[in-house]
């Protein structure tokens, strides 16, 4: 385990932790010492990953549960949880294609997801946050709230609506020990972002971004742990972008191509 466990006797509610960002964030806080819950929908996942966790000498529990789920939710309200630390990476995408093609229940899955729930686990945990002096909300926003997304119209409103949630958290918990921050990302390698975009796809908006790559959950989860290091300590409200430098350009240099001649060989 990690020797700065600067979040020992700290509870972390990380959902979506099944894959990707969420595993990624989950195993951080474990091994800063934080105790963990795994919530997601799938529950086999969730309990690997609470093996795998508790393995390494962490602490973690599985909790399968859909973030729209008003029970569940209401349980949490109830004080159920002990709950110190939300870090939401939960998100939810309408099928590809322009907004007036988009099924009425595809847009409200979409703003369920990545903004309902937020505003629901927001109301459900900041009273007993309040009541410690301390609490911190973490939510993963997107470049397609600033940029806009083509084709992704409900995810960009949904995410957009994210930075209003963090803004005005901070604002109205004042004086409190309570914090929030948005980390906007750009295109993160994950398994669901393979399963969604094509290889020419991603190599495409990789060649728009200064980084000429994807990010990693990984770097994701480093961002988690800065936020909620000492050295944050003075940060109130914050978006955090963590998109590789994309947007900064409309027109950038041709990405250099990899040649025989001038491949560097890192193995």
């Amino acid at each position: 385990m990690n020797s700065t466990a600067f979040l020992a006797g700290r509870t972390a509610l990380v959902t979506g932790a099944g894959r990707g960002i969420g595993m990624a964030v989950a195993k951080e806080l474990a091994s800063l010492g934080a105790r963990v819950y795994l919530v997601g929908r799938t529950a086999s996942r969730l309990y690997t990953l609470q093996d795998e966790i508790e393995t390494a000498g962490g602490d973690a529990v599985a909790i399968p549960a859909d973030v729209n789920d008003g029970d569940w939710i209401a349980s949490l309200k109830a004080g159920s949880l002990e709950v110190d630390i939300l870090v939401h990476t939960a998100a939810a995408f309408a099928p590809y294609g322009p907004l007036e093609q988009c099924a009425d229940e595809d847009i409200l899955t979409v703003i369920n997801t990545n903004l309902i729930s937020a505003l629901r686990l927001s109301a459900a945990l900041l009273p007993n946050m309040k009541r410690r002096n301390y609490g911190m909300l973490l939510f993963l926003g997107s470049k397609a709230a600033a940029l806009g997304a083509a084709n992704q119209t409900a995810y960009a409103a949904a995410k957009s609506g994210l930075e209003g949630l963090v803004k005005s958290v901070v604002a109205e918990n004042a004086f409190t020990g309570v914090n929030a921050h948005l980390i906007e990302l750009g295109l993160i390698d994950t398994e669901r972002t393979r399963e969604a975009m094509t290889t020419k796809a991603r190599d495409a908006l990789c060649a728009r971004t200064p980084a000429g790559r994807m990010g990693t959950p990984e770097e994701v989860a480093a961002a988690v742990k800065y936020l909620l290091s000492p050295d944050a300590g003075f940060l109130r409200g914050i978006t955090l972008p963590l998109a590789g430098g994309a947007g900064l350009g409309l027109i950038l240099p041709r990405k250099p191509v990899v040649t025989l001649e001038n491949k560097t060989d890192d193995n």
